[in-house]
């Protein structure tokens, strides 16, 4: 289900559950794990948009809308950088 659709999940996950499972699914691939209470977090994210790496966000009841254009994959194809508040990250 997860791959089936065009946007980025956001999964509700109290059990840890589907952390685990994504954890398992993806284990040949570079996962960054973060929270939005992590002071790296925006810098993870900028790494992870930059590198095509996997991020992780755990914890996500104090949400950060800049992750908005992010789940909702708002930059073109032709385009290689997105928007993130007032920095413009470059995608590769």
């Amino acid at each position: 289900m997860i791959k089936r659709f065009n946007r980025y999940p956001l999964i509700v996950n109290p059990s840890g559950q589907a952390t685990e499972f994504i954890m398992n699914e993806y284990k040949d691939k570079k996962i960054t794990k973060t929270s939005f209470l992590d002071d790296a977090f925006r810098k993870n994210l900028e790494s992870a948009l930059c590198f095509c790496n996997l991020l992780l966000v755990q914890y996500v009841e104090s949400y950060d809308p800049i992750l908005n254009p992010v789940l909702n994959r708002e930059h073109a194809i032709w385009e290689p950088c997105m928007l993130l508040k007032s920095k413009t990250v470059m995608l590769t």
